[in-house]
């Protein structure tokens, strides 16, 4: 069936076409609507070296100091951040939204990135906030039992952060679509397959039928005259 054809059809099946499509509609409105809306936090924290290094005399610059020792560090406290131990203390906090921390792929430096989503944006904020802070805390706790001089304790600092929770359409749209096409595509199923039956039936009545005979006159011989 060619797309001519098969815009014929839904056309001239106008009277279920359009229910099929109205139904789509509305369904996926109600599933996007049923589903809760999630709020997503962001923010990126920078590992800095301390400004009183062993031998010298006066603070240096820390953002001087940063090599891939850093980088290493940064992915230990990646690890550490997903722990279940870390997520405990965070929801003890009240810290109960889902979040993340990877290493900034975007970047050389070493920059967390941590992420965090829930339905109640004020949640995904406090949760970023709580997750930001365990990692000073973690940072802190496995330089002290290393017995590392605190005057040389690596920081680490906020560098950038979204101004408010931003709202992500893709987990309401991306079911409510899905049911949407689901239902469509069924109902054109259905279309369809009563079209075809439709055919076949018109098919079975044309052969059926008794084929027309043509009686031709007979020829009469013509007489000779003399």
């Amino acid at each position: 069936m060619s797309y001519l054809e098969t815009l014929f059809v839904v056309l001239r099946r106008w009277r279920l076409s359009v229910p099929a499509l109205m139904l789509s509609i509305c369904l996926g409105a109600a599933t996007f609507a049923a589903v809760p809306t999630q709020y997503q936090d962001s923010a990126q924290v920078l590992l800095l070296t301390s400004a009183h290094q062993p031998g010298e005399r006066f603070a240096g610059n820390p953002f001087l100091g940063m090599n891939s020792a850093l980088v290493a560090t940064a992915d230990v406290l990646r690890l550490r951040a997903g722990a279940p131990d870390t997520g405990e203390r965070l929801a003890a906090k009240g810290a109960t939204s889902t979040y993340e921390v990877v290493l900034d792929q975007s970047t050389a430096a070493p920059v967390l990135l941590v992420t965090t989503q829930d339905s109640s944006p004020e949640t995904a904020h406090r949760t970023l906030l709580a997750v930001v802070s365990e990692l000073e805390s973690v940072l802190d706790d496995l330089q002290s039992r290393s017995g590392a001089p605190r005057s040389t304790w690596l920081n680490t600092m906020t560098i950038s952060s979204l101004p408010r929770p931003v709202r992500l359409m893709n987990d309401s749209l991306r079911p409510a679509i899905t049911v949407g096409t689901a239902v469509l595509a069924a109902a054109l199923f259905l279309l369809f397959l009563s079209e075809g039956r439709r055919r076949r039936s018109l098919r079975l009545d044309a052969g059926d039928r008794p084929e027309a005979t043509i009686v031709l006159p007979a020829t009469v011989p013509s007489e000779r005259f003399p």
